[in-house]
């Protein structure tokens, strides 16, 4: 297993080289991959090795370098308004990162971390160590039933806690979009019940209706 996740991983980083822009400007091969095919994406899939640190790596500088590029892109049609006569300002672009390590009932959690809480509720702290690690432990103590390890994903996390943050005062001085993160498994009590309960297809369709109701 650890000879096939290394692989993997060389297979991607090695996909693609360097290039220059204008014989000056180099480019990873991360960025010239956002750049040449993610830049207008609406939906990238991302498989992975759960936890595994050099493959989550590699998705937190792909994620990174896709927010810089919305950002750079929003910028630059801001500035191209003000020098013609368009009177409506472009929509700012969001990523939304919908992670199968957090079930749809995890999403309060992931929103207190994120910082998107109502006025009612308690704040997550302004330290972003702190709020991870208040991050874990709600995941383990008070949730309990995904059960993976988040360590490996505590940059990922925390530039997504930064961008959201940052978003809400206006992204146009910072340099990456907001990065919202979204819980995407169903929790295994409901999984259980569709697997028991659901046989037929008008059952599933009920099913997955009520489950979206719930976000």
């Amino acid at each position: 297993m650890e000879g096939e996740m290394n692989r993997f991983v060389h297979r991607i980083l090695k996909s693609s080289t360097a290039t220059s822009i204008g014989g000056t400007t180099k480019l990873s091969p991360t960025q010239q991959l956002v750049q040449t095919e993610l830049q207008h994406a609406k939906l990238l899939y991302f498989g992975e090795f759960h936890s595994e640190e050099r493959i989550v790596s590699f998705q937190t500088e792909l994620i990174k370098e896709w927010a810089k590029c919305l950002a750079s892109s929003y910028s630059s049609s801001l500035a191209g308004r003000s020098s013609s006569t368009v009177t409506v300002k472009p929509q700012p672009p969001r990523l939304h990162l919908i992670m199968a390590h957090f079930s749809v009932d995890m999403q309060n959690l992931l929103d207190r971390f994120a910082g998107v809480v109502a006025v009612s509720e308690k704040p997550s702290p302004d330290d972003d160590n702190e709020a991870f690690e208040e991050l874990k432990s709600s995941y383990k103590n008070d949730f309990g039933t995904e059960g993976h390890d988040l360590q490996p994903y505590r940059n990922l996390l925390q530039l997504c806690r930064q961008t959201t943050r940052n978003g809400r005062k206006g992204m146009e001085h910072y340099d990456y979009c907001p990065i919202h993160i979204h819980g995407g498994f169903i929790p295994r009590n409901h999984a259980a019940r569709l697997n028991k309960e659901c046989p037929d297809t008008a059952s599933k369709q009920s099913f997955f209706d009520e489950m979206s109701n719930q976000r």
